[in-house]
């Protein structure tokens, strides 16, 4: 598909530097958002403060799964992947997603743990282990894949770009989409990498 609209989209960040900017944008949209834990909270702040079209849903609530405590386990599901993944061309994924009541995401907003940030802090094996993000890495994987019909945002400075394109056209092109997807898989690369460097420089192995 050449050009994409807009009409749900699943948010999970765990830097939230340009939350308000991405919904000022998508606020002039009728378009659903699917957001966790305090990614949720934020955006049900913003909303409470300013007019908009945005519908927001509890991505719990959707799943009919409740957030694993500690938020180990939000977003590894099969209403989410599948609604990352399908293919709307192929009549038998549709009619599976219709029988599984799944939706179908066109923008996934999504950026990682702060795994090399609480290491350059000093952080202890503990914490640096608690940092590495297994759900997010997931979705980005799934998006990016789907480039054809989906757009990954993975940097809170790439919102100006897709948000104007978005303004000016009222859907976003597979060359944004196909951008998008080439910086998500950097991400997750980098992201891979800055982990097995640090467990490639421990001195001692844990017991």
């Amino acid at each position: 598909m050449s050009q994409i609209t807009i009409r749900r989209v699943l948010i999970s960040l765990a830097d939230k530097s340009g939350l308000e900017q991405l919904l000022q944008g998508l606020a002039t949209h009728a378009i659903e958002i699917y957001s966790t834990g305090g990614t949720y909270t934020s955006i049900q702040k913003w909303l409470g403060q300013h007019s908009s079209r945005l519908t927001l849903i509890r991505l719990e609530d959707y799943l009919n799964y409740p957030e694993m405590p500690g938020g180990l386990v939000k977003t590894l599901h099969p209403r989410v992947h599948g609604g990352l993944l399908a293919d709307l061309q192929d009549a038998h994924q549709v009619e599976h997603m219709q029988q599984q009541g799944m939706v179908a995401f066109d923008l996934l907003a999504v950026n990682l743990y702060p795994f090399e940030q609480t290491v350059a802090a000093g952080g202890s094996l503990e914490e640096c282990r608690q940092q590495i993000d297994i759900g997010g890495v997931a979705m980005l994987r799934a998006g990016a894949k789907n480039f054809g019909r989906l757009a990954v945002l993975t940097r809170p400075q790439d919102y100006s770009d897709v948000l104007q394109e978005l303004a000016a056209q009222g859907t976003l092109g597979a060359a944004t989409r196909f951008n998008l997807a080439r910086i998500a898989f950097q991400q997750v690369l980098a992201y891979d990498q800055a982990i097995s460097q640090y467990f490639d420089a421990l001195e001692e192995v844990p017991c």
